[in-house]
């Protein structure tokens, strides 16, 4: 099927499916593009070779031991400490310890008189 708009390049829709009578959700796909021919074999081959990619990349990590570590942006990493220190001081402020010392005596301390 072919559609066109003014000004706008024709668009294709294709279906690739691995069984065209029942049209199973998990093997079908809808294929939209502006590119010339029928593509849906080619895109189906390399998409099924992203399986056996991701399957090498994860192997990969595995054996130099990047699988224990995740990438975060510093501003995500800002955030995380924030929250980790706000609850530390909110239980600091509340204990009876820390409660004490700023009053001036501390009996579970040895900072106290």
């Amino acid at each position: 099927m072919r559609l066109s708009s003014a000004g706008a390049a024709p668009c294709a829709f294709s279906l690739p499916t691995v069984d065209p009578c029942t049209l199973p959700k998990d093997g079908t796909w809808f294929i939209m593009t502006n590119l010339e021919g029928k593509i849906h074999h080619t895109v189906g081959n390399t998409y099924g070779f992203r399986t056996w990619i991701e399957y090498g990349f994860k192997q990969s990590k595995n054996e130099l031991g990047w699988a224990d570590y995740r990438v975060t942006d510093y501003a995500s990493i800002e955030r995380w400490w924030e929250l980790v220190f706000c609850a530390y001081t909110l239980v600091s402020w509340k204990s009876l310890c820390f409660a004490d010392q700023r009053a001036g005596h501390c009996s579970c301390c040895s900072s106290g008189s």
